[in-house]
């Protein structure tokens, strides 16, 4: 019998990395290969293979051409019962898409997907669903519509672990390969939990996730003679005045609204001149806030809640997100400023020597708890993310227990013990070798060795699904 694996094709270059997966996989496994897709029509030829047909594949689009919806109060409703609320509820309505519809259009588009993904399932029945992460409502649905049809999905994600990557069936990004990990004795795990954190911190350098995103051109560069050319350009091709101003505005808010937000950054703060405690700010709208702490995606009033725990002498330090320059409106800074302990930070400022000086480190879900648990620092979360699992991190999703839990940290020394190095090496050794993010953004992920090692993951994957899956139910 054949393998059915399906892989979920969008209008991203993640599609090239589908396409050349398929041809390694299928000369391994006797395999069927099916596109549920969201692509428009229009933009078939730009992201579809011509190897994807009405018989492999499902278009959201054309499908909802037909679908016919009676009763979207009682679909809805059903919809609930059988799959959950929590896809429904937590996720739904922070969807950075779905942001700007009216509720009466999000509700039907909620029964749309929900009605797509049940087609394909039903009509393709897929061993394997494979999708680049998992945010926002389309794919959320597909997580919840896939576990019921007893399909195994596969996320693909970056890693905190240099030149590695991530797979998981899980919101949570509990890394599958956990489950069948075998640990070697107490010496070896030590010894290889200290040879990885003497390569990462030899020369003081941050965590590296292989990203491609977090370095981005500063605003001086991007407004230059060429790049004002060619947006001007674009502008004038708009057909209404109301359309070029909205144009231009959105071109030009940005850099000038970051300009102006300087006044707000300390920028004579020295690390070691005062005790503190570190958040560094998420960007938004993504995944790290909308997804994974949708009930705290509010980060001003949860700076807030934190700032009011803190005891009288300790000072809350919150760095801006390098990519987030210019996104935030200019009563964001100053609202913090009038919190009379914060300090707030360009994001030039060295993360990393501020997580090593940080009393403790706060983050709905990020890298710097990963970090701060390597620098034996004590990390609080609010979020759903796989670092709970430590018993070395505090998750926090009342509030009201916030200044309970940093001031019981605060007086408790971090004990790196065997729990603690057992923690780290399954982490490091869940990870697949390789990397993983949009080619777009980080190109070699389509060179050949680098696909064969995703390949040869998901192959490894496709061997322990069922011991897999039994474990992340039970969760």
């Amino acid at each position: 019998m054949k393998t059915k694996i399906s892989f979920n094709i969008s209008e991203y270059s993640t599609n090239q990395l589908y396409f050349s997966l398929r041809d390694i996989l299928s000369a391994h496994l006797d395999a069927e290969f099916l596109y549920p897709n969201n692509v428009k029509p229009a933009n078939f030829s730009k992201f579809m293979a011509p190897s994807i047909t009405s018989e492999n594949s499902l278009n959201y689009f054309e499908f909802t051409k037909s679908l016919r919806i009676t009763d979207l109060n009682q679909e809805l409703d059903a919809a609930e019962k059988l799959y959950g609320n929590p896809f429904l509820g937590e996720y739904i309505f922070s969807d950075r898409w779905l942001a700007d519809k009216s509720r009466e259009e999000i509700r039907l588009r909620i029964l749309q997907y929900v009605r797509f993904w049940e087609h394909f399932f039903e009509r393709f029945r897929p061993n394997y669903f494979i999708a680049g992460g998992i945010s926002g409502a389309y794919q959320y649905i597909a997580h919840a519509v896939s576990r019921h049809y007893g399909v195994t999905p596969l996320y693909l994600f970056g890693s905190q672990v240099p030149g590695h990557f991530s797979i998981t069936s899980q919101p949570s990004l509990y890394r599958n390969r956990r489950t069948w990990l075998t640990l070697p004795d107490r010496e070896a795990i030590r010894a290889s939990v200290d040879g990885y954190l003497a390569t990462v911190f030899a020369k003081g350098g941050k965590v590296d996730l292989d990203q491609g995103l977090l370095k981005t051109a500063s605003f001086n560069t991007l407004i230059n003679r060429d790049n004002v050319s060619r947006a001007l350009s674009k502008v004038a091709r708009l057909e209404s005045p109301r359309r070029i101003l909205t144009a231009l505005a959105t071109k030009l808010t940005p850099p000038v609204r970051w300009r102006l937000a300087q006044r707000y950054f300390q920028l004579d703060f020295h690390p070691g001149s005062v005790p503190f405690v570190y958040y560094p700010l998420h960007f938004q709208p993504e995944a790290s806030t909308l997804v994974w702490a949708p009930y705290f995606d509010n980060q001003l009033a949860l700076l807030e809640n934190i700032s009011k725990s803190l005891p009288v002498g300790m000072s809350l330090v919150v760095k801006e997100h390098v990519v987030g320059k210019g996104t935030r409106p200019l009563s964001f800074y100053r609202r913090l400023t009038e919190l009379k302990n914060i300090v707030i930070l360009s994001p030039e400022f060295d993360g990393m020597e501020l997580v090593r000086h940080a009393h403790l480190v706060l983050t709905t879900s990020g890298t710097t708890a990963w970090e701060a648990l390597l620098l034996k620092k004590h990390p609080i979360i609010f979020g759903n993310y796989w670092l709970e699992e430590s018993r070395h991190v505090t998750k926090v999703t009342d509030l009201t227990t916030l200044k309970h839990q940093i001031c019981r940290l605060l007086d408790q020394d971090f004990e790196a013990d065997d729990d603690w190095y057992r923690f780290v090496y399954q982490e490091i050794k869940s990870c697949y070798p390789g990397v993983f993010n949009e080619p777009k953004s980080l190109p070699r992920v389509l060179d050949p060795e680098n696909v064969r090692l995703i390949a040869d993951a998901l192959l490894e994957e496709f061997n322990h699904a069922p011991r897999a899956m039994s474990t992340a139910q039970g969760r």
